[in-house]
């Protein structure tokens, strides 16, 4: 779950920045919802 803390968006934050740098980046979610989830960069499922 990815809803509207600081952590989550901390996380989502650090992900994209790794994206761009070509690394590869696995979240691992309990559940697919969350205030944060549309800005998951190049989400798959």
């Amino acid at each position: 779950m990815l809803y509207g803390g600081g952590i989550e968006r901390m996380m989502v934050h650090l992900a994209g920045g790794f994206a761009e740098r070509a690394m590869t980046v696995d979240l691992v979610l309990t559940q697919t919802a969350g205030d944060y989830l549309a800005s998951v960069p190049g989400k798959k499922g």
